[in-house]
């Protein structure tokens, strides 16, 4: 899984690293705004196996400078340009009426 929000990557690597070392995550996470969607991702993770995952950072919005200087390659760049279009879809579907 590739993502552009550092935030997401290093709290997914703590958790697959935590289940990988045998250990339960202790977290309450009806006690955060996103906490159903990690509840759900550590409970993937268990299932699939913390082996089978690997979250990697990927540069958003990346320029053809980027892909030069090797902080990204053409692949990632297009993929989250594509992703970044499937969330600004998401979004105008779900935005309330004005």
């Amino acid at each position: 899984i590739g993502s552009d929000s550092e935030a997401f990557v290093d709290q997914a690597n703590a958790i697959i690293t935590l289940l990988a070392a045998g250990k339960k995550c202790k977290r309450c996470w009806s006690t955060s705004s996103d906490g159903d969607l990690w509840h759900h991702f550590v409970e993937a993770v268990k299932a699939k196996g913390p082996n089978a995952i690997k979250i990697t950072w990927i540069k958003g919005h990346a320029k053809q400078q980027h892909i030069d200087a090797g902080i990204t390659t053409t692949a990632n760049k297009i993929g989250n340009g594509r992703a970044d279009a499937v969330a600004d879809a998401g979004v105008q579907l779900h935005e309330s009426p004005k």
